[in-house]
């Protein structure tokens, strides 16, 4: 019954969408501008099969150092081709992305099993991945049931820990808030109009329950639906200014979220901006 709640709320959303991005860069958004360009690097596709199964990761195709890796929870019923767009654009960056093909991820399992193989890949001579993958530096990013399963990936097992920052978008409000227990740098990212399913206030309460010792950011996009991220990418600018700052020590990245008026506080594509613990 909970996935098929889960799947209605992705059709009503969707079908309010409008598509293509509105956003209007100027001096205030120039680092969102930046990174929401596609990166330097070429992008590369893998299939990956671990038993039953199955992974894709995209990779940056030549790269001389180690990559950090963005381990992927996906929306409800969704799989890797919902998201190409994205993962091609975060994998121009730098990144090892890598998702797996299960539609429902809320408990975090099969999110935290894709990390696992790109570190077991890194390992794996006969893989292309074979000593690429900065194992130190693990991201998980979600959208809908998935941002829940980011959360759940880190807080919910013992190997959990292995990753190192956290950028759930559109956690459903049919969950608890989830902020208790998160002791790595967290953004939450919402739509501004997504009342129904990932509420201003409920982003509120999970980034309020975030420790204060921890690093954590949460913005809503503004006039936009539970859809955000794949309506044309709404989302794609500050979530990789995001992992380039916590996953590569991107001093430019750095400044959307650092000091005590960041980019994305000024930035009129956003609202219900807040930090803390970011230097």
């Amino acid at each position: 019954m909970r996935h098929t709640i889960f799947y209605l709320f992705i059709i009503t959303a969707a079908a309010s969408c409008k598509m293509g991005d509105t956003s209007i860069f100027s001096e205030n958004t120039k680092i969102e501008q930046k990174y929401t360009t596609k990166g330097n690097y070429a992008v590369s596709t893998a299939d990956i099969k671990y038993g039953n199964k199955r992974y894709k990761a995209y990779y940056p195709t030549q790269v001389n150092a180690k990559s950090p890796v963005i381990t992927w929870g996906n929306g409800t019923g969704q799989t890797p081709k919902t998201y190409d767009q994205i993962f091609t654009h975060l994998a121009s960056w730098g990144f090892i992305v890598i998702d797996n093909y299960e539609e429902s991820t809320i408990d975090g399992a099969s999110i935290l099993e894709s990390a696992k193989v790109m570190l077991q890949e890194n390992l794996n001579a006969k893989s292309v991945f074979y000593q690429k993958v900065d194992t130190r530096h693990i991201g998980a990013a979600g959208h809908s049931q998935g941002a829940g399963g980011v959360v759940n990936a880190y807080k919910n097992f013992s190997d959990g820990k292995i990753i190192t920052t956290i950028a759930p978008l559109a956690f459903p409000s049919i969950l608890k808030p989830t902020g208790t227990g998160v002791k790595v740098p967290i953004f939450f990212i919402s739509g501004e109009k997504d009342d129904f399913f990932s509420s201003l206030k409920y982003n509120k309460q999970s980034y309020d329950e975030v420790p204060s010792s921890i690093p954590a950011a949460k913005a809503a996009r503004r006039g936009t639906f539970h859809e955000l991220l794949t309506n044309n990418g709404l989302a794609t600018g500050y979530l990789t200014a995001w992992m380039r700052f916590q996953l590569l020590g991107d001093k430019e990245a750095a400044k959307a979220f650092i000091g005590p008026s960041p980019e994305i506080s000024l930035n009129p594509n956003w609202n219900n901006v807040a930090t803390k613990n970011l230097r």
